[in-house]
This record gives structure tokens, C-alpha cells and sequence, in this order.
């Protein structure tokens, strides 16, 4: 999970539905839900980007491959 304040986001993995689901922070609220690669995982932030990457296992080989997610 991380929380990105100047958003006023939270943003979670949702490994079952292999995504990335962005949640308001005043409301609690799904706002967006996107792609996420197999099994998202860490979550940083690059706010000068405007970018999330998710780290990506691999099946059975524990590869972590970024995916990078925009976001605004």
C-alpha cells in the first residue's frame, strides 16, 4: 500500500485481480482501478513523473520486473 498525500490518494495492490487500485483518502472510495502486471507488488512514487511503479512477480522465478503506471 502507499499513500501519496499531495493526492490525497492511497493506492493498494489488488493481487487476486492482478491491478492497481487508487482510493480517495477523504472518502474512502475506489476512484481507479488499472493494470497492475502478475501479482503487483511495491509501490514507489515518482511524483516529478507523475509515475507509480509496481514491482511484478514472476511465476515461479521470483524475477521482480517494474511496471510503471501513470497516474494524475
Amino acid at each position: 500500500m502507499l499513500v501519496v498525500p499531495q493526492l490525497s490518494r492511497v493506492y493498494a495492490s489488488a493481487t487476486g485481480a492482478n491491478e492497481v487500485v487508487a482510493i480517495s483518502e477523504a472518502t474512502l472510495i475506489l476512484t481507479a482501478r488499472t493494470p497492475g502486471g502478475f501479482s503487483p507488488g511495491d509501490m514507489p512514487y515518482a511524483p516529478d513523473a507523475g509515475t507509480l511503479y509496481a514491482s511484478n512477480e514472476a511465476r515461479g522465478t521470483g524475477t521482480i520486473t517494474p511496471r510503471k503506471i501513470r497516474i494524475k
